[in-house]
């Protein structure tokens, strides 16, 4: 063993980073043999030459984190650490280390790792996707981390409520997104302001019979909330009908044009693909709203008319449970990101970045940008795909042998995922 002088001579070496001090560490001098191997004379300092965040050059040999966390919860007045149960191993030493210094002994809880569907919650394959540019940044809505969810839409109760469920389970916690989605369609839906679009690229332009041009009026934002206030918004000899809705009609076919009332879609022209583009619409006002199969968005053709970018998104990989030996690349999803450009009633030219806001017949959304105008959409927890999304329009691309194999990926997850909870019931 060295004796104490040459240990302040190493330690001094150390502090100046010579080339001896970078080969030289200091340990806490607890066991060599101990069962625990956290226990075996760990090490609780290290030279690094790499500039500090703040410090620069300043300091040479920096603590562990192991040797921090115990001394910063205590001096701090931490009462009880939550640290997952990787770090279980560790208690005895961070305890160690407390009554080595004399320091009062946090209390440590040990609860198990949140494990998310379809996605990967290590940081080290985060930055991996980050830095080969599979996502856009730590902020992308693809990603688990917090900045993301809430940059896609998440309120901070709905995420409070999801980690209250959870508890603190020491048992493998694999948790699904749609219950967290769940919780936030539950804040939303009340409390957020309501808007027309109908898609720019799909859309079918309807003359409506008999109707002036530009008619105006005022609306509630939400009619089980009228304290919210209310909007303008314009009837006229125009509209436009999202394609997607009258391929869905038959020629002559009545329907319910939301805040409008009932109307017949008449001599519906297509272009060379059947795809809807003109129309015309006679009001039956008088008609019943209860016996109309279809109840339709609209917007008026209006020179004032905001264009808005819908951008919606889906999981990074392919496989609901990746295994940490799993090869990352090969999971990753080929399209993860859709848009489609759309058409907004003027009232939605005053929104901001940040504001929440649910589109009729499509669901809920979060302006990202105002100049230009795009929204992220915000899951709702449901798996069903609208017909009214870019989701939609790109499935429609995808041949007959590519949904299958998706559909063979889909199914081996689940069986992967139902064998892996056999094989814990069995060790229990």
């Amino acid at each position: 063993e060295n004796s104490i002088d040459e240990n302040k001579r190493l330690w001094n070496e150390m502090l100046a980073a010579s080339p001896e001090g970078q080969t030289a560490c200091l340990r806490a001098k607890i066991s060599l043999d101990d069962e625990n191997k956290a226990m075996r004379d760990p090490v609780i300092f290290r030279v690094n030459t790499n500039p500090h965040a703040r410090q620069g050059r300043k300091y040479n040999a920096y603590p562990t984190y192991d040797f921090c966390c115990p001394i910063v919860d205590s001096v701090e007045g931490v009462t009880h650490a939550l640290r997952t149960n990787e770090y279980h191993d560790r208690n005895a030493q961070y305890y160690w280390i407390c009554d080595a210094l004399g320091l009062r002994k946090p209390l440590i809880e040990d609860f198990s790792r949140l494990n998310m569907e379809y996605t990967v919650m290590s940081k080290r394959k985060l930055t991996q996707l980050v830095d080969t540019g599979v996502v856009d940044g730590w902020d992308d809505p693809r990603f688990p981390t917090v900045r993301a969810l809430m940059r896609r839409g998440l309120k901070v109760e709905a995420l409070r409520e999801f980690v209250k469920v959870q508890g603190m389970s020491k048992a493998v916690n694999f948790m699904e997104w749609s219950k967290m989605w769940n919780f936030n369609v539950q804040l939303l839906d009340p409390s957020v302001p309501r808007y027309t679009v109908v898609s720019n690229t799909l859309k079918t332009r309807c003359t409506v019979l008999g109707q002036i041009h530009l008619e105006a009026g005022t609306k509630l934002l939400h009619k089980k909330v009228p304290e919210m206030g209310s909007k303008t918004y314009y009837k006229s000899d125009v509209v436009f009908l999202d394609s997607e809705d009258v391929a869905l009609l038959k020629e002559g076919e009545e329907v319910t044009l939301m805040d409008w009332g009932n109307a017949f879609v008449k001599n519906i022209q297509r272009d060379s693909n059947g795809v809807p583009t003109n129309a015309e619409i006679e009001l039956h006002l008088d008609g019943d709203v209860k016996k109309t199969k279809y109840k339709l968005t609209w917007v008026p053709e209006h020179p004032d008319s905001p264009l808005i970018t819908l951008n919606e998104y889906d999981h990074l990989l392919t496989k609901k449970k990746p295994d940490p030996e799993d090869d990352l690349d090969q999971l990753i999803a080929p399209v993860t990101k859709f848009s489609q450009t759309a058409i907004g009633e003027v009232a939605m030219k005053g929104l901001k970045k940040g504001e929440t806001v649910q589109l009729e017949r499509r669901g809920y959304y979060i302006v990202d940008s105002v100049e230009p105008l795009t929204m992220i959409a915000i899951p709702d927890g449901r798996e069903k795909v609208n017909h009214l999304s870019a989701k939609a329009q790109y499935l429609k691309t995808i041949t007959p042998s590519d949904k299958d194999s998706s559909k063979k990926d889909d199914l081996q997850a689940k069986r992967d995922a139902k064998a892996a909870k056999k094989a814990a019931s069995a060790k229990k």
